[in-house]
């Protein structure tokens, strides 16, 4: 089997193992040449068609850090961060970066020995959470900086609720006096809530409901819900297509700034 074959989106290898020129070049190809901690793998990112294509097609692998964390980041069940993807590897948890991406010339990557002997291949659950992932941080929704500035003291009422949040405001001008908000939570794929848990989940988003109506300038547009029968906890089976396109699917770290798209306090080197 050819090395275009042999390598998919998902495979991985340890920044260790590279040469010292290797490393210097990877590092040279990510925008602002980011550190790079040792104990880093480097994940490949482009899609199986792109790298099976040939050189004179694709000219680029494309391939993104994975640093290594002590625990699993907060807001991120199921891709729900647009900013990082952590996921466990081998029995420790690895969290890959969207702003350390690189990529590196095709023909040089498949010569590389040092990366195809310590190749390892993400399972097929996390190659499926990795697709979701790229396509959700290629897809985030661009709302107006002054919601998102005045909704962000209240989305942490939502810390890890394994949901899809989809959003609705009725306007999305920048400076408006008052910006009215509908949001309905869709339980993920495999996150078997029970009874207790779909109840305990409306219960959530009630109070975030009240959270949103006592935050100056939003008020929860519960009458609009209730219109199109909509209710704040919906199952899969209960949303067709239809309802989500009147959402844009709307993650806890979508609050996305002009002028700090990372927050205050936030280093994502």
């Amino acid at each position: 089997m050819s090395a275009e074959v042999e390598w998919t989106q998902g495979s991985y290898f340890k920044f260790s193992h590279l040469s010292e020129e290797t490393k210097a070049q990877f590092k040279e190809g990510i925008p602002g040449q980011g550190r790079i901690r040792g104990t880093s793998l480097i994940v490949v990112i482009s899609q199986d068609c792109d790298i099976q294509a040939s050189s004179g097609v694709e000219f680029y692998v494309q391939l993104m850090v994975a640093e290594r964390v002590n625990s699993t980041p907060p807001l991120n069940y199921h891709a729900r961060s647009s900013r990082f993807l952590a996921l466990d590897i081998g029995g420790a948890i690895f969290k890959l970066k969207a702003l350390k991406i690189c990529f590196f010339p095709k023909e040089a990557f498949f010569e590389c020995k040092e990366s195809s002997q310590n190749r390892g291949e993400f399972d097929f659950e996390q190659k499926e959470l990795l697709r979701r992932w790229l396509a959700q941080r290629y897809n985030r929704a661009a709302l107006p900086d002054s919601f998102n500035r005045r909704i962000s003291g209240v989305i942490d009422l939502l810390p890890n609720q394994k949901v899809d949040l989809y959003l609705r405001l009725d306007s999305e001008v920048e400076n408006e006096d008052c910006y009215a908000v509908a949001i309905i939570a869709v339980p993920y794929k495999g996150a078997n809530i029970d009874a207790k848990g779909q109840v305990e989940l409306f219960k959530d988003m009630e109070l975030l409901e009240i959270a949103i109506n006592n935050q100056g300038g939003l008020t929860f547009d519960r009458d609009w819900l209730d219109e199109k029968y909509y209710t704040l906890v919906m199952t899969r089976s209960d949303t067709p297509l239809e309802v989500l396109d009147e959402f844009k699917r709307w993650n806890l770290d979508y609050i996305s700034y002009k002028d700090d798209d990372y927050g205050v306090g936030q280093n994502e080197d």
